[in-house]
């Protein structure tokens, strides 16, 4: 099967990234002063790339995150599959609280562990495999998608089909930063554009 060069982005700086709070599926976060800039930036480098089509998560984050890259003209569809995980009794609380047996390596080592209530990340990965089938053969190339950090984390490694990258530094919510880019093209993963204005 042949897929497109793909550009991901995970969403801007929001207020439960600040607060360290959960934010999955279930949990709605607002994007900062600084998510927007960091957005801004990433638009910057993403214009001159040729996108020819987006695909993002409906949440409003991943919303606010397209609306703050301003990339005018090209398709876009929101696709209900490229959500968070849905993080069960943890959506809303602090991190601290949720503890290191759903951390996002760990969850990638153990796919049929669900955050209580809620996803595991086996049901996160198939629903992320079915996108990638149904939509990535027939869209041009490049594309972008736009959405989360647990769930690019889990796209990448359903994409990739390898889990060489849980051998990289992971943060607490996925393997790329707020409105980091990362390029994927003939099996291979490369992080192109992180913003100056750092945050998590």
């Amino acid at each position: 099967m042949t897929y497109p060069v793909l550009y991901l982005i995970r969403h801007g700086f929001t207020d439960a990234n600040r607060d360290e709070i959960v934010a999955g599926a279930g949990f709605e976060s607002n994007l900062l002063p600084e998510g927007y800039e960091q957005s801004r930036q990433a638009g910057i480098f993403l214009r001159d790339k040729g996108i020819k089509r987006i695909f993002c998560s409906p949440q409003g984050r991943t919303r606010k995150t397209l609306e703050a890259l301003y990339l005018p003209g090209i398709p876009v569809e929101f696709d209900g599959r490229l959500r968070e995980i849905h993080c069960g009794i943890y959506e809303g609380v602090p991190f601290k609280e949720m503890g290191e047996t759903f951390s996002v390596r760990n969850l990638a080592k153990h796919p049929d562990l669900a955050h209580p209530g809620g996803e595991s990340a086996g049901m996160l990965r198939t629903r992320l495999r079915a996108f990638i089938d149904e939509k990535l053969p027939e869209s041009p190339s490049p594309t972008l998608i736009v959405l989360h950090g647990g769930s690019g984390t889990a796209f990448i490694l359903e994409f990739l089909q390898s889990f060489d990258l849980l051998n990289e530094p992971i943060r607490p919510r996925g393997i790329f930063g707020n409105s980091e880019v990362i390029k994927l093209e003939k099996g291979k993963m490369e992080r192109v554009f992180e913003p100056t204005l750092k945050s998590e």
